[in-house]
């Protein structure tokens, strides 16, 4: 009984290894191209409860140019989005997330002082569904309290590349 529960604690810890090595790499390949990110390092409560209603219905919709998509979720794909997005509540990003980017890592209450930047960036932690077929994901940016825009979107891998497959939610400031 003993060795069971150690074999499946070892388990559990190379899953969730292996998801944050996959959501480092999609965060990675979003921002490509970039020589230096400024971000902070966790997601904003307000923000988390923003995605939680969208994902709280039976069927995600698109908007805007998207308004004809349509993706139906499983009550499982629903409960596992709902874990994920409490999680992000104490989930702290790492300053060494990015490989070829320099990333600057930031408290939230750093957006009053001038950091010679001109946004900061946030973004969820990726949530994968169906076998790692679609992910959704929330990235945004903050230039000042009158500055900013963000979006929550499905995408969809097709050939070992994310493509965009529906945006779900935005905002502009």
């Amino acid at each position: 009984m003993k060795a069971t529960f150690i074999l499946l604690l070892i388990l559990c810890f190379f899953k969730v290894k292996g998801q944050n090595k996959d959501s480092e790499q999609f965060i990675n390949d979003f921002y490509k191209g970039n020589d230096t990110i400024v971000y902070f390092q966790i997601i904003d409560k307000f923000t988390l409860s923003q995605l939680e209603k969208i994902v709280s219905k039976d069927t995600l919709r698109g908007i805007f140019e998207d308004d004809d998509k349509k993706f139906s979720l499983t009550g499982s794909e629903r409960s596992q989005i709902k874990q994920e997005l409490n999680q992000m509540q104490k989930y702290e990003w790492s300053s060494k997330l990015f490989k070829k980017i320099k990333g600057i890592a930031v408290d939230p209450d750093s957006i009053n002082k001038n950091l010679g930047h001109n946004k900061i960036v946030t973004f969820s932690k990726p949530i994968f569904l169906r076998g790692k077929r679609f992910c959704l994901f929330y990235n945004g940016y903050t230039c000042g309290s009158k500055c900013g825009q963000g979006r929550f979107v499905l995408y969809k891998r097709v050939a070992q590349k994310w493509f965009p497959y529906t945006t779900l939610y935005r905002w502009i400031a």
